[in-house]
Formats: C-alpha cells, structure tokens, sequence
C-alpha cells in the first residue's frame, strides 16, 4: 500500500510539500517523475517484491508510460502469464508492473481485468492523457480537483489542499448529506472542489482539451439464484477461501484484526489453514469487550494473540491525530479504536486482514433484518432513521427509491418481491460501505503505515454473494444465515451463534470520566462563534441539560428513561464536538502554524 500524487504542470517544490504532507502512506521510498506537462510523486510500502526493480513512478520498456499505484492485484501471476505469453517482457516480481502492460495491451479497458484494491494513475505523454482507476468497492481512495484546466489527483484530500489557489471551504451540500447519512454520498467531500473517484470507475483527463470523463468500467449487479442453503454455502466457501489465500501474498510479515465476530473469526480460521498467524484485538475493560469471543477464537486456531487494553484517557488524547487523518469528523465511536490498534499491530505486522465488507453482503446489521423476505410486508413507506442508524436528523425517502437507487443494475429476472433485503444490501454496498467503513479502513490504518486487506470485498466474493437469494441471509430473526452456516465449519458454536455486536467505545462512561468537561470546553461558545453553521444558542441548552443529567444523577442510574437521555445527549454532544475539531483542523489550520500537522488538545481549545 503506498501514497500517491500529482498534476498536469511542472512544480518540484510544490509536489514534494504534497508528499511529505502523506508521507505516513509510504515510509520506505519517495519517488517523482517530472516533465513538461507532469509531476506525479509516489510513497512506497514495501510489501511484494522489496527490490528495487518495483520503485514507482513505474515506467514501461521504452518510458513511454508512467504509473504510479496504491494497492495490490491478487489475480498478477495470471495476468503477467498471459501478457506474457503476448510478447510483453517485466523487469520486476511486482504487482505494479501489471498494470502498464495491461494499458499498454488493452487501454482504458484493463481496469476491469484486475481483481484487488487499488488505486492508480497513468500518464501517457504520446496520447497526452491522464487514466487513473478504483477499485470494485472503494477500498482504496482516489481524490481528484479539476478546475480551469488543472487537473490535480492524490490519495487523500489533504495533500490536495497545499496546492496554492485551493480554497479550504466546505461544500455545505456535502456538510447537509454528513448530518442526514451520517458520510458523504456519491462523489462529493466536505471541501468544496475536491472529489472522490467513485468504486469500480476510471477516468481520463486530457491535457490538450482539459476534458474530465469518468465512467464505470463494473457494477454490482443483482443475480439471485435459486439454491438451497448448504450450496450457498459452498459457493461463499470456495470463492472466499480463495480471497483469503490471495490476501497472504506478502513479502512482510502479516496479521489479522480479531474481533471476535463472525466475519473477522471465519476469516482467521480460513487463513490458519495456509499459514502461522498473529492475531490482534482491542477493547476498554467493559462489559461489551470481546476479548473472550477473540481469545477463545485464537485458541482455537492456534494464532499468537495480541490484546490491546486502550483507556479512556488515550483516546481523548488520539482525537486531533484520528480526525486529521479520516479527513472529516467521525460520526460513529465505533471508528476510534481503530487508529490506536493500528499503532500497536505496526509493532509486529504490516499487512492486517479485516472482516468489512460481510456484514454488507451479508445482511449483519440489524437493521437489515426489517428487509427479510418473510417479515417485510412490501408497502411503500418512508424509511426511519434506522435504515441508518439513529441521529438527529434521518435523511427520509420512500422504499421505492432506496429499494431502486441510482446506477443499480439488476438482472431481468429479479423476483423484486422477495428480495427487499438484497436491494438493502446493495445500496449499503454502494454508499455506506465506501462512505464509512471503507475510508475508516484506510485513513485510520494508513496512519500507522499498515496495509489493510479486506478479503470479502474482492470482485469474486461480491459477485458470489449477490447471487445468493435474500431468504438464506435473514428471515427477520437471524442474520448473515449462509456465512453462520459456513462458519459451523470452521470455528466453535459460541462464535457462529452469537449475535452481532460490534466494537463499542463507552461514551457514557467516557463523558462520565474526562470527556465531559473537554466537551464543554470544545463547544464553548467562544471557540464556536465563528464557525456560522453552528447554532451556538442550540448547543448552550443541549449541554446544560447534559452537565445537569450527569452532575445529579449517578453514572449507573438504574432509570431506563434517564439512561436512554444521557445516551441521547451523549452522542449529539460526541459529534458536534467531533466537528468542531474537524473545522479547526481543515478550515482554520493557520491558527497552528504551517508546519503542523495534528496539534494537541489544549491548542485547539
């Protein structure tokens, strides 16, 4: 996994600020490549051939070509045996290398003969083009600005704002779509200008007419097909097993995050088959903890085992570094853990394997389970805020146009009746899954220098789980049936019978402890005057009547209702404290000074 950058003019200095600004991306090398109409700036991971034959910016036989690449192919050994077999010679063991031969072979129409995550860049002088791609599902980013003829391109935003002239002003189109959602959707940021390359398309960019023109090259395309619940299982066994078995291709040594759930447990047990594995899992010390679940998982297949106890104390401490990395303010607690695991995993690992990916395949959320065949009546209706998950203001929308989004393929003949929850679990694939999931994956794992693979997003394991019929996923009680059913395969009762829980930060606790008059600091209104799209009036009552709850009531009241209240105001309070940070970061940097990067609490407040 690597960084990359670049643009359709000539600046030295100004490409190398880019870089440095997303040097954690790609520890090991920096490279540039310059001419008249280019500077592109690559940041290397080390991960499959470490020679130096695989430095980027890449260049064909003749230089005729320049890539640069963030990512990895898992199906290169075929794909560099047939252009072989065509005439095309490789000077490295690399996955890089792939791809320019397949653009020199096939064109703009190799993207869709790649399987893996990535996200790449060509610049080819003779055609005085840009082509870039991203994969399947978003696993990997791609930020674009183009603007008056400039074209300017990066794996993460903030290295496209040190280009003089980007202006740091958020699109409040995007702003409103966070707060409805919970993530941006579509190809928008929260900065105005600055765009994400949608999953599963490419674009081009001509530097003679200075015309952008994105298009898919895939689509996910619904395909349920009639079959009984041990074949299901079979078809997720045969093409996840082979995902697995491709994501241990590493030069570096490799380990997987734990949970303790189903996804991430299925996906350690497959990988012990093939190979000796170190195992990771987080928690705070309280009761929703899954270190027992983890524990008795890793005992099980036999991992060397690794457990992160965080504090309280720790995350309050990560929350400038988190929110500066993920580029906008989280809106789920569930993300923070991330970071600090990806530290401590960095010590011993750089490739991690996650479990993302099967819940939105698979129907694991509990939302899902009101899109069973057999529990949903079909009427439409508006949608509540627990399509999404509870938040203040729920984006509604009839059933028709979440059931039928934008873009949605689906074959001819699709019983559309009874499969309301597989046409759920494509707009989560489509949206929330890159939105949240995915950008949390990257960011939060990057900043430590970690490549994260997700191996139920490979196109083979996405296309497989779509042919599968709504019926075998949820019948409005249980979730995720088929992989449950795979799962008694592979791991113990306790781990494929439990319900979903998920990573859980303790909010309550932590505004119990020292997030309470941090957050009060946070939203005085003094440091919020400024930002106009605050009402400060608002948030001066909400946390009154927060710092009244918790002063006069007991941490561990026994009042469902009182509980029910703290936790509401908790979480209102949690992310617009969560904003705040992200404006003064990315919109008023300039009170840090220009060197700075993540300042400490006390210089934000």
């Amino acid at each position: 996994m690597c960084g990359i950058c670049g643009f359709n003019w000539t600046d030295k200095p100004l490409l190398k600020n880019m870089t440095e600004t997303i040097a954690y991306r790609g520890p090991d090398q920096t490279g540039y490549y310059f001419d008249d109409h280019a500077s592109i700036g690559h940041l290397r991971l080390k991960i499959i051939d470490l020679s130096e034959n695989a430095a980027q910016p890449m260049s064909n036989e003749d230089d005729s070509l320049i890539l640069v690449f963030n990512g990895e192919i898992y199906n290169f050994v075929q794909l560099r045996r047939s252009l072989e077999q065509q005439g095309h010679r490789f000077k490295s063991l690399s996955d890089t290398e792939v791809i320019i031969h397949a653009y020199e072979q096939y064109g703009t129409d190799c993207a869709a003969l790649f399987e893996g995550m990535f996200a790449f860049m060509i610049w080819d002088p003779n055609k005085k083009i840009f082509f870039g791609a991203r994969d399947h599902a978003g696993i990997k980013p791609l930020y674009y600005h183009c603007y008056n003829g400039k074209f300017i391109f990066a794996s993460e935003a903030k290295a496209i704002l040190q280009v003089p002239g980007i202006e740091r002003k958020i699109d409040e189109t995007a702003l409103s779509c966070l707060i409805d959602n919970l993530f941006v959707k579509g190809n928008k940021t929260l900065f105005t200008g600055i765009f994400k390359l949608p999953p599963g398309n490419q674009l081009i960019f001509n530097t003679l007419t200075h015309k952008l023109e994105i298009s898919p090259y895939w689509q996910p395309i619904l395909r349920p097909t009639k079959m009984t619940l041990d074949e299901a299982s079979d078809l997720i066994d045969a093409v996840l097993a082979n995902s697995v078995q491709n994501t241990l291709i590493s030069d570096v040594p490799l380990g997987i995050a734990l949970s303790g759930g189903l996804d991430s447990s299925l996906l350690a047990a497959l990988a012990a088959k093939k190979t000796s594995l170190k195992t990771f899992t987080a928690g705070f010390g309280v009761e929703t903890d899954e270190f027992s679940y983890a524990r008795a998982v890793a005992e099980h297949i036999g991992s060397d085992h690794t457990e992160l106890h965080i504090s309280l104390s720790g995350l309050t401490e990560s929350i400038p570094e988190m929110i500066w990395h993920l580029e906008s303010p989280p809106t789920r607690t569930a993300v923070m853990p991330t970071l600090l695991l990806g530290k401590e995993m960095r010590r011993q690992v750089t490739v991690t394997l996650l479990g993302e990916g099967g819940d939105e395949l698979f129907g694991g959320y509990e939302r899902h389970l009101q899109f069973a065949t057999k529990t949903f009546n079909g009427n439409e209706k508006l949608l509540d805020e627990t399509f999404f998950k509870k938040n203040e203001k729920p984006d509604y929308f009839t059933l028709k146009t979440a059931l039928h989004p934008p873009g949605t393929r689906m074959s001819a003949n699709l019983d559309y009746k009874n499969e309301y929850l597989n046409q759920a679990l494509l707009y989560d694939f489509q949206n929330q899954l890159p939105g949240v999931q995915l950008n949390r994956v990257d960011k939060l794992t990057m900043a430590s220098s970690i490549e994260a693979r997700v191996p139920f997003l490979n196109r083979s394991v996405i296309e497989a789980a779509f042919t599968i019929p709504s019926a075998l996923k949820s019948d409005g009680k249980t979730e995720k049936i088929v992989l449950k059913n795979l799962g008694t395969r592979y791991l113990p009762k306790k781990i494929t019978s439990r319900k979903k829980v998920g990573m859980q930060t303790p909010l309550s606790e932590w505004f119990d402890s020292e997030f309470l008059e941090l957050c009060n600091n946070i939203l005085d209104e003094k440091n919020i005057r400024d930002i106009s799209y605050l009402n400060a009036t608002t948030i001066r009552k909400t946390l009154k009547k927060n710092n009244l709850l918790r002063r006069l009531l007991p941490p561990k009241t026994t009042t469902f209702k009182l509980n029910v209240a703290r936790n509401y105001y908790a979480g209102k309070l949690w992310f617009l404290s969560m904003l705040t940070i992200w404006h003064k970061l990315y919109i008023e940097p300039e009170k840090f000074g220009k060197t700075a990067t993540y300042p400490n609490l006390s210089r934000i407040l």
